[in-house]
């Protein structure tokens, strides 16, 4: 329903787009006399600058891949295609399964997707998933929409763009400039498959473990992609029509196909030597108890924990996830004056994706139950110590032979019975622009456009357990009628106690009350309107008098809205799928922003001894959002080019990233971490003391009765939790706004980057904020972006985009203090 929807949007835009660009192309008539030719009406793309002048290069290093080189390469995923350049880190693609979003994003300089723009014809593309950071959503744009056999080029500039472009900019932008005037018929048809020989030196390792692979050469990972391309110029050449349909699809490639992916390895052999290992949550249960660790032995024996029993998750994750995209879409645009030529874009796709994960279960840190004496959630599991179904070895390990009672155990249990973890995810959005350009009189021009994007999200999950029923499923008691039979403590209704105590005693009934699947909807909108004018001034004397060419400058105003919708269901709000990491709380919010920004350019020496080009290039941008705060970007930049052949370039920028709705307005919780540091508020793994003191703790609302209680992670991830307000008690994080990104580069020699970045933040040191009463920091508490290979770890206040306590803990107590974000 929901993507029937966006279609019925997306057929009306697309009606209404079309209808306003036909309203002004005339209808030809025979008796018509022949019209002299006229020079149409051309679009100039430039990325990294409005200012378009004879004589000058950007001062912005500009990487670009032409048509011919994206036919080359014969990808059908942009996202392969931009992961071959140096400037792009890997991010969201098809070869993403485990937290993978479906969608397909780009990361310039590892500095995050949220920080680099997407463009299409200099326009932006709209964000794609309404997800928070927590499900790696950062309202990203999604490169599924982008036909690739329609790309003419694409631009890559790394470096601060925010005065060009606006917010989000301060990695650089990736502008795909697409071919808008194709003339005649085209069917592109690409299939590839992945023609693979086992051979790798893992054999041994895996012959070693008794785990089976594929010994012969492999044929999979089969993709296909067909686009048809229609254009045509009509109107003796005033203007152009061209459209496109494409089909996309992709099988799945599961890690168990290849020799060296086939386990989990570990380097703990003799001498360092791989060796299969994993996860010790696994099909024969791991229980934590006070006398060690262990576990139900196919025989039924209940032996100490080794490594023997871990579980080997890698073979049902994919490399390649399955695949099928849907996309369309037109480009026109026709010149109805020698003064005006009106254009419009219109693109639709619908993009379904099957990412696939282990099996889930009881993992460790999961339980529900609570410390006896400190009352502090502790991760662990209640279990009766007169539960039938555990054996008498069970009984003496876990109750020291006591039957009666309960004890609490830490479980981690792998539900190989109910299969993989599935989420089904799938993408339907449509982008439409309708604008207007031309020249207003000899030496200035006009540009003026609307565009509206939007992107239907749902998410459909499968194979998880409710914490709640595994909590009741687990604590188990003799039936009360006295026949031996085991029921749920309490009798829930529907409870089917779950048998983890026996070989093969887990049954279908048990797993029909345990899994619970999971649905997540939402929706993400952008409105951009437009208005530029560009003018020659050199036309008009305006130039230094040993130049040819003079100044040249572009003003213009934009107006931005955007909006999201996040809607899940009760399991996931209530934090109870076992495994998800966190909650996923509802969202439905939005805000909007004023902009007006003006670039110029002078030439300075043209074609002088040791100056073929020297020219300054100026940017100025004023933001003002409807959130109460407004922003100031700016560029300066001067380009000396000695010979054809060298060229030197410098600038200095000040660019800014907005926060964007989910980092404003979704409520933050402790999200899954893998961090081994540890949390320095908890006891030590040995029983001893926390690391820090107990005025540290108290400022992230560690009480004087909970200092010294609380619980060790027994997992190497931090699974659940949120962070409580210390003074009103709401779960959940707060940030204050304004900080700003300095950034600085030089590009020497042809484009070799050598730069420099720094940054600084507005709110004042966080170190100092959190040394305050809770009151005063409460707007100021430690969130943290975990940024790896910026130069540094960093640690920033850029409306965080992972909130942790761990995290939050470190930062109060002033172990960390650095808030650059290169």
């Amino acid at each position: 329903m929901a993507n029937n929807d966006v279609l019925r949007r997306a057929v009306r835009y697309a009606l209404f787009a079309n209808a306003a660009a036909a309203a002004v192309v005339p209808v030809a008539h025979a008796a018509d006399p022949a019209a002299p030719d006229e020079a149409p009406i051309s679009e100039v793309v430039v990325t990294g600058s409005r200012v378009v002048a004879p004589g000058m290069t950007s001062v912005s290093p500009v990487t670009s891949v032409g048509a011919e080189e994206i036919k080359q390469q014969g990808s059908t995923r942009i996202e392969d295609l931009l992961n071959t350049l140096p400037q792009v880190t890997p991010d969201m693609g098809g070869g993403v399964s485990n937290g993978a979003t479906g969608e397909a994003t780009v990361n310039l300089r590892d500095l995050g997707v949220q920080r680099t723009l997407v463009l299409i014809n200099g326009r932006r593309l709209m964000p794609g998933d309404p997800n928070g950071p927590a499900l790696n959503g950062f309202s990203a744009p999604d490169l599924n929409n982008i036909p690739a056999a329609l790309v003419e080029r694409i631009d890559v500039l790394t470096g601060g763009a925010s005065s060009t472009y606006g917010a989000d900019a301060v990695a650089g932008v990736v502008n795909f400039v697409m071919n808008d005037h194709f003339e005649g018929v085209q069917v592109n048809a690409n299939a590839a498959m992945n023609n693979h020989h086992n051979h790798s030196p893992m054999q041994s390792v895996l012959n070693a473990a008794g785990i089976p692979y594929d010994h012969d050469s492999t044929n999979d990972g089969k993709t296909k992609d067909i686009t048809f391309l229609l254009g045509h110029n009509f109107a003796d050449g005033k203007g152009n029509f061209t459209a496109y349909g494409s089909y996309r699809r992709l099988d799945g490639l599961l890690e168990a196909r290849r020799d060296f992916s086939a386990c989990t390895t570990d380097p703990i052999g003799p001498g360092g030597a791989f060796v299969c290992n994993g996860s010790s949550t696994n099909p024969f249960g791991r229980f934590g108890t006070a006398n060690g660790s262990f576990s139900v032995d196919p025989s039924g024996a209940f032996l100490p924990y080794g490594r023997q029993y871990a579980y080997n998750y890698a073979p049902t994750n994919y490399f390649q996830r399955p695949d099928e995209r849907w996309s369309a879409g037109q480009f026109a645009h026709y010149d109805v004056t020698d003064h005006v030529q009106v254009y419009d874009e219109f693109m639709f796709m619908l993009d379904r994706s099957t990412a696939q994960l282990a099996p889930g279960g009881a993992f460790f840190g999961t339980g529900q139950a609570v410390d006896p004496t400190s009352g502090i959630p502790n991760g662990k599991t209640d279990v009766s110590c007169s539960n039938p179904l555990m054996s008498a070895a069970e009984i003496a390990a876990i109750c020291n032979g006591a039957t009666t009672g309960t004890a609490q155990v830490t479980i981690g249990r792998r539900n190989v019975e109910g299969g993989p973890r599935t989420n089904e995810l799938d993408h339907t959005s449509f982008r439409m622009v309708v604008g207007a350009r031309g020249e207003i009189t000899d030496g200035w021009k006009y540009d003026a456009y609307l565009m509206e994007g939007q992107t239907q999200y749902s998410n459909f999950g499968g194979g998880n357990f409710s914490k709640t029923r595994l909590t009741n499923a687990l604590n188990v008691v003799p039936n009360p009628n006295g026949d031996g039979t085991a029921v749920c403590k309490g009798q829930p209704t529907g409870c089917v106690p779950y048998n983890i105590w026996q070989p093969g005693g887990v049954t279908q009934a048990q797993l029909d009350y345990l899994q619970i699947p999971t649905i997540l909807t939402g929706f993400t909108e952008e409105r951009v309107g437009d208005a530029n004018v560009t003018g020659d001034l050199g036309k008009y004397g305006v130039k230094l008098p040993w130049n040819e060419d003079g100044l040249v400058v572009n003003f213009g105003t934009q107006w931005r809205s955007e909006h999201a919708t996040l809607h899940p269901d009760a399991p996931d709000i209530q934090n109870d799928v076992s495994g998800a990491g966190n909650a996923i709380l509802p969202l439905d919010a939005g805000f909007s922003l004023w902009e007006g920004y003006v670039e110029a350019g002078v030439p300075i020496l043209e074609d002088k001894p040791f100056a073929k080009e020297l020219s300054l290039e100026t940017g100025y941008r004023y933001s003002s959002y409807s959130l109460g705060f407004n922003t100031n970007t700016y560029k300066v930049g001067l380009n000396w080019a000695p010979t054809s052949d060298v060229r030197f370039r410098g600038s200095y920028q000040r660019a800014v990233r907005a926060p964007n709705i989910q980092e404003l307005f979704q409520q933050k919780v402790v999200a899954l971490d893998g961090s081994s540091n540890g949390d320095p508020c908890a006891s030590t793994s040995s029983g001893g003391p926390p690391t820090a003191t107990a005025a540290q703790c108290a400022r992230t609302g560690v009480t004087a009765a909970q200092y010294g209680k609380v619980a060790v992670n027994s997992a190497g991830q931090y699974l659940n939790g949120w962070a409580a307000d210390p003074v009103t008690g709401v779960k959940s994080f707060g940030i204050g706004i304004g900080t700003l990104v300095l950034t600085m580069n030089a590009t020497l020699l042809g484009g070799y980057t050598f730069g420099c970045h720094s940054s600084r933040h507005l709110v004042g040191g966080f170190k100092d904020q959190l040394s305050k009463s809770p009151v005063q920091k409460k707007a100021y508490q430690c969130a943290s972006c975990l940024n790896r290979g910026h130069m540094n770890w960093a640690w920033c206040s850029l409306f965080g985009v992972m909130f942790a306590d761990l995290y939050v803990r470190l930062c109060s107590m002033g172990i960390l203090t650095d808030l650059r974000i290169f």
